[in-house]
């Protein structure tokens, strides 16, 4: 299922990993003998987990030297970031780059020095997202692009209150730059997550996608910290964050998960919670839905102020910049460049035709926030 619906695909590397690494060289074909008693791994599965496992190698090292470049000129401007999730998790926590994918760079920065960061990202050629001054009012972080097809995530805050619908953070920023601990990316001087505060993350990560599709590749990630650093996490602290968080039951299940499929041995559970199966899990693949405008991008032009700026954030969103467009479709040339750029509107409209007969509910919450507004303007313009 993995191979054949690029479903869960991130867990391949893994899986390679692990049927290669009991025998003495990596392209033998044979298994352990305690394991599937003997038998033979097909050439065409085992010869595309290598391909995944060399793909997320050749990936990982490309943006493990981008984060150290983008961390040295960060640090050149006196700001600091602390690095985050697959950067962190590939390196330290699987101790082979290869098994842990990633698919972007994630920093926690300042919310003061974002425009600092914006002018240092600029100059290395970064572009942001079409409305991202937009995204970081609406939730705290700002994707950037590159021409290399690489994406920094910067983040002021981890998780937004809506999250979990309550009134504060589950995870202030200004405790995670408290607990921050110094990491050292070859010669360059960097931070990280307290371990307790890593953990916490990546639990409340899960819990944010439970009603949605849960990678398994994130339960693996909490079950090595949990052996490899279960003697060092203050369980005190860690359950006191909980605690503070809002969210100790969610924690709780994701906990009860990682006991369950993984077989940590958790101490600081409770009895009780909700028990989720496999089937709650994502394991039961379901159609990826593009849409014309997702609902975080409706909501963040109907909060953005005056129709001018709403219209501004309508335009950039059908004719982004290059950077986006090139990391958004995989763009190899110029001319699939240029051919983007004027096919991206038609098929955002074609999407939004679409829902119109799929999802009235978008179409139509849309018009009502927008329709006034774009009279409006119709007007000044009639008037000017």
């Amino acid at each position: 299922n993995i191979l054949k619906r690029g479903y869960q695909a991130d867990l391949c590397p893994l899986l390679f990993y692990i049927i290669t690494k009991v025998i003495p060289r990596i392209d033998d074909k044979r298994l352990h003998q305690n394991l599937f008693s003997k038998e033979m791994v097909p050439d065409s599965i085992l010869h595309n987990l290598k391909k995944h496992y060399n793909s997320s190698l050749v990936r990982n090292i490309i943006l493990l030297e981008e984060l150290k470049r983008v961390v040295q000129k960060l640090k050149e401007n006196n700001i600091k970031v602390v690095a985050l999730k697959g950067a962190i998790l590939a390196d330290d926590v699987y101790k082979n780059v290869a098994l842990r994918p990633m698919s972007d760079i994630d920093l926690l920065i300042k919310i003061e020095e974002i425009d600092a960061v914006n002018k240092v990202l600029n100059i290395l050629g970064y572009k942001n997202h079409p409305i991202g001054k937009q995204y970081l009012e609406e939730y705290f972080n700002i994707g950037y692009y590159h021409m290399n097809k690489i994406k920094l995530d910067i983040h002021c805050e981890l998780f937004h209150p809506n999250d979990f619908s309550q009134s504060y953070f589950p995870l202030p920023s200004a405790v995670l730059w408290k607990e921050a601990k110094p990491i050292y990316l070859d010669d360059n001087y960097s931070q990280t997550l307290s371990k307790e505060t890593h953990l916490l993350y990546l639990c409340l990560h899960i819990a944010k996608h439970f009603k949605e599709q849960i990678r398994l590749i994130w339960l693996c990630d909490i079950a090595l910290i949990l052996r490899n650093d279960n003697k060092l996490i203050n369980w005190t602290h860690f359950c006191q964050l909980a605690k503070n968080s809002g969210q100790e039951g969610l924690i709780n299940d994701v906990l009860k998960l990682v006991k369950t499929y993984f077989g940590n041995d958790v101490s600081v559970l409770k009895d009780g919670g909700t028990e989720y199966k496999f089937s709650k899990l994502g394991l039961i693949p379901h159609k990826n839905k593009t849409t014309f405008i997702s609902k975080n991008i409706l909501q963040v032009i109907s909060h953005t102020p005056s129709t001018l700026n709403k219209f501004n954030s309508m335009l950039n969103y059908f004719f982004p910049s290059k950077e986006f467009l090139i990391f958004k479709y995989m763009i190899k040339d110029e001319r699939s460049l240029m051919l983007w750029r004027f096919y991206r509107p038609i098929y955002l409209l074609q999407l939004g035709i679409k829902e119109i007969y799929q999802n009235h509910s978008i179409c139509v919450i849309f018009c009502i926030i927008n329709v006034h507004s774009l009279y409006n303007f119709s007007i000044g313009l009639s008037k000017n």
